[in-house]
């Protein structure tokens, strides 16, 4: 039974990776029929590694015969639903946005290949070689008699003129230290969820959604992914499990001591049947209307422990 476990597990986790690129491709203009079926046909799938996953747990079938007899039906059908989806995503070849649902085994997420300052200012100043060789005239004025403020300055105002803004803008302040402002020759502009200002991101909803089971028998959890979404850039994705927002309760509580009575409660823990799916859905519900309050509080949302619970 525990190499059905292990196997479920594996199995589960690569169904849950493939889903999130077609759920990602669905979302743009390329969308296409396979890719809906392939969508429709994996979530169906996860669903069915995961009431297998219960059965081993607790046994519900009757001989080991039958257990193998089920369990090797499930995952052969699934490795052929993951296997049409996979043929499908190599086609069509997404580019992954950072709004759609993250997935992964681990409870927090971390957002990979966003360039640094450096690297961009450097990518520049290729650019402007190049555009020097065509234009003389004006190539001259453009190369290292400019100052890096300047550079700075102008790489800002370009990343700000485009229509789909990337996370660089609003990570610049979810850094560990929150309340210390960082300096660069001038002050890089603070984020602050709730304030209408061109210079400030602020928060325009918050989501939980997309309960996921992590792991197999007695150390299994549900991660749900929370979203915060903002009127710039896009929205902010991460991981967490139930103990993650009980955490985030207890610091705000003795952080803000004189809130506490408005802060809501957390849903009750539950040892027995605590997968089935209608619990996982009121815990979901629940979970994100604490979830949203906290995040569009215009105290508790600005506060450095929320701001580190959302950093990716």
């Amino acid at each position: 039974m525990s190499i059905y476990q292990t196997e479920v597990n594996t199995l589960l986790e690569q169904c849950q990776n493939e889903w999130v690129k077609l759920e990602s491709l669905g979302k743009e203009d390329r969308a296409t029929n396979a890719i809906s079926q392939a969508s429709k046909d994996l979530r169906e799938a996860i669903k069915r590694l995961v009431q297998l996953q219960d059965n081993l747990d607790e046994n519900k079938l009757e001989t080991s015969v039958e257990i193998d007899r089920k369990a090797k039906i499930v995952i052969d059908d699934v490795r052929k639903k993951l296997e049409f989806a996979s043929n499908v995503t190599t086609k069509v070849k997404p580019t992954m946005s950072q709004s759609s649902p993250l997935v992964s085994a681990k409870p927090l997420v971390k957002l990979n290949k966003i360039p640094s300052r450096d690297r961009i200012i450097e990518e520049e100043e290729k650019t402007e070689d190049s555009d020097k060789d065509t234009s003389s005239s004006n190539g001259q004025e453009q190369c290292s008699g400019q100052p890096l403020n300047s550079l700075m300055t102008n790489m800002d105002s370009n990343i700000s003129s485009n229509k789909k803004k990337g996370l660089f803008p609003l990570l610049k302040g979810l850094r560990p230290s929150q309340s210390t402002p960082i300096k660069t020759g001038e002050e890089v502009a603070h984020i602050n969820f709730f304030k209408n200002d061109e210079n400030f991101i602020y928060a325009t909803d918050a989501v939980v959604e997309h309960p996921l089971r992590i792991g197999a028998g007695y150390g299994s959890y549900i991660c749900y992914s929370c979203t915060v979404y903002s009127d710039k850039g896009t929205p902010i994705t991460v991981l967490k499990r139930y103990s993650d927002f009980v955490e985030l309760r207890e610091e705000l509580i003795k952080n803000y001591s004189s809130l506490k009575k408005s802060i809501p409660k957390l849903p009750p823990k539950k040892v027995v049947g605590k997968f089935t799916p209608t619990f996982v859905e009121q815990r979901r519900r629940e979970l994100e209307y604490f979830f949203k309050y906290v995040v569009l509080h215009p105290t508790l949302g600005a506060s450095p422990a929320v701001r580190r619970w959302i950093a990716p």
